[in-house]
């Protein structure tokens, strides 16, 4: 009989010690189990990409994708691949994806794409593909050949289990504290950068104000919304002012002269230089007239990806 604790120190019967083997290959099982679901999760939101009419499609594929692989494949094709490295690289996927990426943005339909990475040194993602490696084989090992190594109708042949299935929970608690880890960080990242985005710096930025306070005006804010009252209410060719104002408080509200250092929207239409003017007066004592068309030679290119990697 082997040298066990539970087997030395306590009388217990064959049907015990088979019961002690059922606990901890639950509990192993368990454990790989946790494992996959966190690793899942992470993998899920490591990278999201889209336009506003694809973003939730796209997401919902990935996780679908995901939620249908094994362990090993997950570690292999996209922790080890894609969100565990040394140097920033695109994945497999985002190569084949690149040209319907750039089908969209010649569009100039607004597009975006967002990846988790967790940068390592050679050394340290070395070791860490060795951890993982075990831990695969060691989880393959206990689901396909637990009951080729052990006989659990002997004492012997069960405490041999037991004494494995020990080993196999250190390993699984030791890659899941790891993982734990990581999956913090990459928390602690995100909502990081959920604070940069909605800051007013970021927010002027995706307007087209620079943090020196210029405005790029060709691609601001305020000009996209100008052309888009002059689509809604434009006439014969040109939009009235008021009228453009009017539509724009009701659409677009946020969008104002003062943010980008106007005092009035004629001062917007001049400066940006984005529109050519002309001004009517009805009647002698009536109030002139503002109408605004779209410079053809200014109208709008294709728009670049906005691209943000994490790390």
């Amino acid at each position: 009989m082997p040298n066990n604790t539970l087997l030395l120190n306590t009388p217990i019967s064959l049907p015990q010690i088979q019961h002690e083997v059922q606990r901890k290959l639950g509990a192993c099982l368990i454990q790989i189990q946790q494992y996959e679901r966190l690793l899942k999760s992470m993998l899920a939101v490591s990278k999201v990409q889209g336009n506003p009419e694809t973003v939730e499609t796209n997401q919902a594929a990935r996780v679908s994708d995901l939620y249908g692989k094994p362990l090993g494949q997950l570690i292999n094709e996209h922790l080890l691949k894609d969100l565990l490295v040394n140097a920033p690289h695109d994945s497999d996927s985002d190569v084949r994806n690149a040209d319907a990426e750039r089908r969209v943005l010649a569009t100039g339909m607004p597009y975006f794409k967002v990846r988790h990475q967790i940068f390592m040194t050679p050394e340290k993602l070395k070791s860490a593909s060795q951890a993982l490696e075990e831990m695969r084989l060691t989880r393959n090992n206990l689901v396909h050949h637990f009951l080729d190594r052990f006989s659990l109708k002997t004492e012997e042949g069960c405490a041999l289990a037991i004494t494995y299935l020990g080993t196999c929970q250190a390993t699984f608690k030791s890659n899941f504290a790891q993982l734990s880890e990581w999956s913090a960080s990459m928390l602690n990242t995100r909502a990081l950068s959920a604070s940069i985005m909605q800051s007013q710096v970021v927010e002027d930025l995706f307007d087209g104000i620079n943090p020196d306070g210029a405005v790029d005006w060709s691609s601001s804010a305020i000009v996209q919304v100008l052309r888009e009252a002059e689509a809604a209410c434009g006439l014969n060719g040109w939009t009235l002012l008021n009228t453009a104002i009017a539509w724009i408080g009701k659409h677009h509200a946020e969008q104002t002269p003062p943010k980008y250092h106007c005092k009035t929207w004629r001062q917007v239409l001049q400066r940006s230089g984005q529109f050519e003017t002309r001004t009517k007066t009805r009647e002698a004592g009536e109030q002139t007239e503002t109408w605004f068309q779209s410079n053809i030679k200014s109208q709008p290119q294709a728009q670049p990806a906005i691209a943000h990697r994490t790390q």
